[in-house]
């Protein structure tokens, strides 16, 4: 492209000579264009300067808003795999107590009921000792009981991110049960620092939209809060509101954690922004903004250092 703009600018500076040399020969009436040539033909060569260099400045923004786009869905993908794999860690962490419970309750059931029926096939069953049986089966049925609940509920609350993490269409669903499950999912990580959230949700506020938008909504401000706004520290608060008037959905998230630098709450919500000049760089708030703008909704955050912070969404109830 250079060697061509090169060439025309050649090429017009040889006819802009010539035509001025043949202008001076000639000695009838000089008409406008033909006193001001030189004029309009440096015009011309500048502006058609300028549209090559507009035409190159495109090409070089098309091709880097490609590569940015391309980065960014890297790095989104990578972020993703990274929280399928903490929310693994979460399961197994999770499942290891109920389940350990009915196992060990099992072998317990097992080897007693061996033993009462080898008593019991050699003539030596004593009615203590099958009061004491009894008792034991009660104690640990109820133990088993307790823990196969225990283990379908929490079955039940991480089948909501199989479910719906990657559900694109469009459905009615319960919020209320909705973020119950969700908020379980995340028992593990807010167990570890003697952190808690707390519901209030419209009892039985029934929704229709796409549940991979509000995952991604509450799931990221969650992990956000826990990561960041609780770094460190201990016995820390969540509180998500929601409730509905005529037209909207509100969402309130708030956290009582370390707050948001004012230097840093403008730029949260933009992808691969730097935190505390850091390696590590949050897309989590991006895809939150995102998710809200597909929903047609918007977004708003407040922060005060040590304090907490604040994010208030609104949603159109149509979406």
């Amino acid at each position: 492209m250079k060697k061509l703009i090169l060439l025309v600018l050649g090429l017009l500076f040889t006819c802009n000579v010539s035509f001025a040399q043949e202008i001076t020969t000639d000695n009838s009436p000089i008409a406008f264009w033909q006193e001001h040539a030189v004029v309009i033909i440096w015009s011309i060569i500048i502006v058609l300067i300028l549209f090559s260099y507009i035409f190159l400045l495109r090409l070089q923004i098309a091709r880097n808003t490609r590569k940015f786009a391309l980065i960014h869905r890297q790095l989104y993908e990578s972020d993703k795999l990274a929280s399928m794999g903490e929310l693994m860690k979460r399961i197994s962490h999770e499942f290891n107590t109920p389940l350990g419970n009915s196992i060990t309750t099992a072998s317990f059931l097992a080897k007693k009921t061996a033993e009462i029926k080898s008593a019991y096939s050699d003539q030596k069953l004593s009615k203590n000792q099958l009061e004491s049986y009894i008792d034991q089966m009660e104690e640990a049925g109820f133990i088993l009981n307790e823990s196969l609940i225990e283990t379908y509920d929490l079955m039940s609350a991480f089948k909501i991110f199989s479910e719906n993490n990657d559900c694109t269409e469009n459905t009615k669903f319960n919020l209320e049960y909705y973020l119950e499950k969700l908020v379980k999912t995340y028992r593990p990580l807010l167990i570890t620092n003697n952190h808690k959230i707390i519901l209030n949700i419209e009892p039985n506020l029934i929704i229709t939209g796409k549940t991979q938008d509000y995952y991604q909504i509450f799931s990221q401000l969650i992990e956000n809060a826990i990561s960041h706004g609780f770094d460190e520290q201990t016995d820390k608060v969540i509180h998500i509101s929601v409730f509905t008037n005529e037209d909207q959905i509100i969402i309130a998230f708030t956290d009582d954690g370390k707050g948001i630098p004012e230097e840093h709450l403008k730029h949260i919500f933009k992808p691969l922004h730097r935190i505390n000049n850091s390696d590590h760089i949050v897309l989590g708030l991006s895809a939150v903004k995102k998710a809200v703008t597909d929903l047609n909704g918007q977004i708003t955050c407040y922060s005060e250092i040590n304090k907490g912070t604040r994010f208030k969404i609104i949603i159109p109830k149509n979406k």
